[in-house]
């Protein structure tokens, strides 16, 4: 029958099998192979035979000096080798003492993380693609020491969270972010950090994509904003159609042409020849703002317009440069012509890049109508003075007159407000209807364009009718080939 004893680091086992004592092996405490910064007790397995003795039992190697019931700390990442040897004695069968020794050497490894390494850094959210995060150790190691590899997980520069154990981690595409990972062998070991890993989303702004006409714009949004790939290409239909490359993720793109239908699709290249693409989404191309003609009007401008009243106008209302034309340009061209040169769908296009047309208009109120004023001689007397002394409402008819050339009055209308009302609806607002004019090839032919709508907008909305309801009855005229005054009856303004 076999006896197992452990004193002193040794273990002995008795039997007659052998014919002097020996040793069989050596045992670690926990393991051969184990994370740098162990305890690991070594222990001598010994044959005991009978009748001899084990005089002396000596560690060597990397656990010389050591006693033989201390363990030693592997605090570097290397192979250590445990030498063990022993001196017996005893009686031999035949009556005499012997003695010898016996050695026996055994190798161990204290293992570190000294890689952290990724099959991919980029990975698009909602694929199924995956990144796996791989340690190595050193040195190399025979038996699986998975369970010793601590992890751990940060995403977004937050803080690092346990992820488990193991020679390797998987990090999914289902949550956007930026992710480091870092390992380590047990409690001892120094952490090693992964490269950067990102999970990214990339989407066109909304299902219907918007651009404002004649301004660069069409954009894809990318998550997170750090991640760049090495270039987006874009890819349209309507117009022109065509592929442009930007290196951001602005397109640049220019559309004038909001008749067309228009749609994009973005794609971006990354990593080791990996790309990524949108679902195509429409354009839509919105008018530009601030594109409205607002009419002005300067009331009574002149104080020294009007011949003495007989037979003469009252008032007058026209344009600034005493034309019956309500629109005009502010230069010599009205609207400036651009063509967009730009790759995209409207490349080589003409359109209106901007207008100078205005409505500015004035009234002018015959000066005799005003109190005060210097007559001519003859007649030696004022138009105002003259009806006011003979039972008129000279205040009134010049207040009726006023009226009539500008915005009316509670019972009568006025040529001002007839171009206002006319004026105010889109149909008739020059710079509304020439800022979505374009022309595909010829520049020609969006100038016609544009003149034939500012005809169409003059006629329209310059006054054609007289305004009536502000004044009703009589008053005076002077006639000057009579040589006297004269009463005008009837009149209506």
């Amino acid at each position: 029958m076999k006896k197992l004893a452990v004193i002193l680091g040794v273990i002995f086992f008795a039997g007659s099998v052998f014919s002097c004592p020996k040793i069989t092996g050596i045992s670690f405490e926990p393991s051969f192979e184990v994370p740098v910064g162990t305890n690991v007790t070594a222990t001598m397995l010994i044959q005991e035979v009978l009748d001899y003795q084990i005089d002396i039992c000596t560690w060597g190697g990397d656990f010389s000096g050591l006693e033989q019931t201390s363990g030693l700390t592997l605090s570097s990442p290397q192979t250590y080798s445990a030498d063990a040897s022993i001196h017996w004695s005893g009686v031999d069968e035949n009556g005499k003492i012997v003695s010898g020794t016996d050695t026996y050497s055994q190798t161990l490894v204290a293992y570190c993380v000294n890689t952290v390494t990724e099959d991919k850094q980029v990975v698009a959210k909602g694929s199924s693609d995956t990144i796996t995060i791989t340690a190595g150790v050193y040195p190399a190691v025979t038996g699986d020491v998975g369970s010793f590899i601590q992890w751990q997980k940060q995403k977004d520069n937050g803080t690092w969270d346990d992820a488990g154990t193991g020679m390797s981690q998987t990090l999914d595409s289902s949550e956007v972010g930026t992710y480091y990972y870092r390992a380590r062998a047990g409690d001892n070991d120094t952490w090693v950090v992964s490269d950067e890993l990102t999970v990214f989303s990339l989407t066109l702004t909304n299902e219907n994509v918007t651009v404002t006409r004649g301004v660069p714009g069409i954009s894809a949004t990318l998550v997170p904003s750090e991640f760049l790939p090495s270039k987006f290409v874009w890819t349209f239909t309507g117009g022109a159609g065509g592929v442009c490359e930007s290196s951001t993720i602005n397109a640049g793109v220019t559309l004038v042409d909001s008749n067309d239908q228009y749609t994009v699709k973005c794609k971006i290249l990354y990593g080791n020849n990996q790309s990524y693409e949108t679902p195509v989404a429409n354009i839509i191309v919105n008018a530009r703002t601030g594109w409205s003609l607002v009419p002005t009007c300067i009331q009574d401008d002149n104080p020294n317009w009007g011949d003495f009243p007989g037979g003469v106008l009252l008032g007058q209302f026209v344009n600034k440069n005493g034309s019956n034309v309500a629109i005009t340009p502010v230069d010599s061209s009205g609207a400036t012509i651009a063509q967009v040169t730009t790759d995209g769908p409207n490349i080589g296009y003409w359109y209106v890049k901007n207008s100078s047309y205005v409505i500015s208009v004035h009234t002018l109120i015959n000066r005799y109508l005003k109190k005060g004023t210097t007559p001519l001689t003859p007649p030696g007397i004022n138009f105002y003075e003259y009806n006011k002394a003979h039972g008129v409402d000279s205040d009134k008819f010049l207040t009726a007159i006023k009226n009539h050339e500008y915005m009316g009055s509670s019972t009568g209308g006025g040529h001002y407000k007839q171009l206002t009302d006319e004026a105010v609806k889109d149909e008739n607002n020059l710079d509304k209807n020439i800022e979505k004019l374009c022309s595909a090839t010829v520049k020609e032919n969006l100038e016609k364009q544009i003149t034939d709508s500012r005809k169409t907008c003059n006629d329209e909305i310059w006054p054609i009718s007289e305004p009536s309801g502000n004044w009703s009855g009589d008053y005076y005229v002077y006639s000057f080939p009579e040589n006297n005054w004269m009463l005008w009856t009837g009149a209506t303004y």
